[in-house]
């Protein structure tokens, strides 16, 4: 039976059980937030390049960095998701599901964590596995469109 709401669950590590939290409206919001700051501003990203290109150019690269520079994007949006899905995001996202039920975490030790998933399980590409199914049930699925 396919799970679509998400759930709390729990990771065995090390001897210890820690429980992450369902991803509700609020942790969503704190993750696409986080995402969002790590994400250049438009603007200052061409300020030092635009002058290298012609006129017509330029007027085209500050038009799309205004309307880019101007779009609130979602926690879907691909930029977002990029961020969330990489190592630091990860940490991010495993640290804020954490912090419900483990207040003092930090993300030193949700590290340490995921290096003694990997050495339990015999690699990195394992532990990844076994939290990113954790992480599927914290998040749900939704059902197929038909």
């Amino acid at each position: 039976m396919t799970q679509y709401i998400g759930r709390e669950t729990t990771i065995e590590v090390g001897g210890q059980s820690y429980t992450l939290s369902r991803y509700d409206r609020e942790i969503l919001d704190q993750m696409t937030e986080w995402a969002r700051a790590q994400l250049p501003n438009p603007l200052e990203a061409i300020k030092g390049h635009i002058a290298d290109f012609p006129k017509h150019l330029q007027e085209l690269m500050l038009r799309e960095a205004v309307a880019n520079a101007s779009r609130k994007l979602s926690f879907d949006s691909p930029q977002i998701q990029e961020i969330l899905n990489s190592v630091n995001g990860a940490m991010r996202v495993i640290s804020l599901l954490l912090k419900k039920h483990h207040p003092d975490i930090n993300e030193e030790k949700v590290w340490a964590i995921i290096e003694q998933l990997a050495e339990e399980r015999g690699s990195q590409a394992e532990a990844e596995r076994y939290l990113s199914d954790k992480l599927v049930e914290c998040q749900g699925r939704f059902p197929k469109s038909t």
